[in-house]
C-alpha cells in the first residue's frame, strides 16, 4: 500500500504547487466532475492512438496520465485526504476506471516500472512550473484555466525506463 500513498502525495504535491488546493477542500461541482471526466477521456484517447501506432513510450506515458487523472478525482472526491485514497486505490478492484487502468498495465507488461514512470511523470509534470515556481495557465479558448507547460518543462524520460534501465527499475514493483 506504500507506493499507493506514495502515488496520492505526489499528485496532492501537484494541486498545492499549482494553487489547485480550492479544489480538495470543497465538493465537486457537476462542472468539476465533467471536467475530470473530460482529463481522463483525453489520456484515454492518447492510448488509443498510441495502441495503433505501437508506440510503448506512448502506452506508458498515457497509462500513467490515466492513473494521475483518476487519483486526482479521487483526492477531490475526498478533499484531499492522500491516505483515504491510497486504500481506496489499494483496497477497491471494483471500479471500472481503476480495473481499467490496471488491465493496461497488466496487458503491457508494466508492472515492474509503472512506480518509476509515475515518479517520472510526477517530475516531468513539476517542470509545468514557470522559473519563478509559478503555474501558467491558458488564457483563451477552450482550455482557458488549464494549466500549460512553461518554457522550462521537461518530457518525461520513459523511453529510458522502458529500454531496460534496470538500475532504476529494480525494486520497483507494481
Amino acid at each position: 500500500m506504500e507506493q499507493w500513498e506514495m502515488m496520492a502525495k505526489m499528485v496532492k504535491e501537484f494541486y498545492l504547487a499549482f494553487k489547485q488546493e480550492e479544489f480538495l477542500n470543497k465538493d465537486m461541482t457537476e462542472e468539476r466532475g465533467h471536467l475530470r471526466d473530460l482529463l481522463l477521456m483525453e489520456e484515454k484517447t492518447e492510448y488509443m492512438k498510441a495502441e495503433i501506432e505501437n508506440d510503448t513510450v506512448g502506452k506508458l506515458d498515457a497509462v500513467v496520465d490515466m492513473a494521475y487523472v483518476y487519483i486526482g478525482t479521487l483526492l477531490e472526491q475526498c478533499k484531499g485526504n492522500a491516505d483515504l485514497v491510497a486504500r481506496i486505490l489499494y483496497f477497491d478492484s471494483m471500479d471500472s476506471e481503476l480495473v481499467e487502468i490496471y488491465d493496461k498495465i497488466e496487458k503491457n507488461n508494466f508492472n515492474g516500472i509503472f512506480l518509476l514512470a509515475f515518479k517520472e511523470v510526477h517530475r516531468s509534470n513539476m517542470t509545468k512550473l514557470d522559473k519563478n515556481g509559478q503555474p501558467v495557465y491558458y488564457t483563451k479558448g477552450a482550455k482557458k484555466g488549464k494549466i500549460r507547460k512553461s518554457e522550462v518543462f521537461e518530457e518525461p524520460k520513459l523511453k529510458e525506463i522502458i529500454e531496460g534501465r534496470d538500475d532504476l527499475c529494480q525494486n520497483m514493483i507494481w
